[in-house]
């Protein structure tokens, strides 16, 4: 299910996987850069987007975190590398999107940690196989048989999207209204991104390496908020819809003030459902209670 504050940008996403998996671009003399930016606030559906456009697509996707970025070299003891799972992954699909998500959290405080993160990210932005992936934790190179070089680098570079995103919460923040007089707010109507403002909270290096412009979810609104409870509500059956809308009526302003985003729906499904299992076995007493009685009469 996509809201409607989500379709633009999954149409925008369809468009390019198209271009890029129907190969056409291949007989220009220059290639296009096809990665893209996914940036909205926290809860406003950046995973569920690029999930629901992979699935339209029918190609697998490959979601990798960069505060869970594991460098090569590091022990599998602890934690299978990252880029060893994008080489499976490139090996054993033709084609698919790698998605990767938190990218805004490489602004951090430097270290030789972070550092060496950054540089197997470049890599991967730009779409640049490493050799060093071939080689297992004590620097032996593995058989070919199971992982090929050649295919995984031509696949990863033509038949892979790269989809990057970041919630950049700062920058929504301070966005969302600006402060005028005696605490009037005048809402930001543009609700753009800029690569100069993400170059503020992540290293110019990675935003550059995306094609503009920047996919932007915008801060939802109140009528947002009610557009998405009516069309989740409308996929519902009629007990737990009627449930479902009651609850969401109840809490629409708590989530437009708290910009709860797309998880207020999930949490009110939970809550909806669980009051309906509460209400189930009244429901079966009365129904039994009345068949005893007809019976006996």
């Amino acid at each position: 299910m996509l809201f409607p504050h989500q379709k633009e940008v999954y149409e925008e996403l369809l468009a390019t996987a198209g271009l890029l998996f129907g190969g056409a671009w291949k007989q220009c003399s220059i290639r296009p850069r096809f990665s893209r930016f996914l940036s909205g606030p926290t809860g406003s559906g950046k995973t569920h987007i690029v999930k629901s456009a992979a699935d339209q697509l029918g190609v697998p996707i490959l979601v990798v975190s960069a505060t869970n970025w594991m460098p090569l070299g590091c022990s599998q003891k602890g934690a299978r590398p990252t880029w060893r799972d994008i080489a499976c992954f490139c090996q054993r699909y033709e084609r698919g999107i790698i998605f990767v998500d938190e990218l805004d959290k490489f602004g951090g405080r430097e270290s030789s940690w972070m550092d060496h993160i950054r540089v197997e990210a470049f890599q991967l932005l730009d779409q640049i196989f490493p050799d060093t992936v071939l080689a297992d934790d004590d620097g032996d190179e593995l058989a070919c048989e199971t992982l090929d070089h050649l295919k995984i680098a031509d696949r990863l570079l033509n038949r892979f999207l790269i989809v990057g995103a970041g919630a950049f919460q700062g920058i929504w923040s301070e966005k969302r209204a600006a402060h005028i007089g005696f605490g009037e707010k005048v809402e930001d109507k543009e609700n753009k991104i800029s690569k100069s403002m993400m170059a503020q909270q992540i290293p110019a290096e990675i935003a550059n390496r995306f094609a503009g412009p920047i996919l932007v979810l915008k801060p939802l609104i109140q009528s947002d908020y009610k557009e998405m409870l009516d069309e989740a509500a409308s996929s519902l059956d009629e007990q737990t819809a009627k449930i479902f809308l009651k609850k969401g009526l109840a809490s629409l302003e708590d989530a437009a003030s708290n910009q709860l985003g797309c998880r207020w729906i999930e949490e009110l499904l939970l809550h909806s459902l669980l009051e309906l299992e509460r209400i189930k076995p009244k429901c079966q007493t009365h129904a039994l209670e009345s068949k005893v009685v007809h019976l006996s009469t």
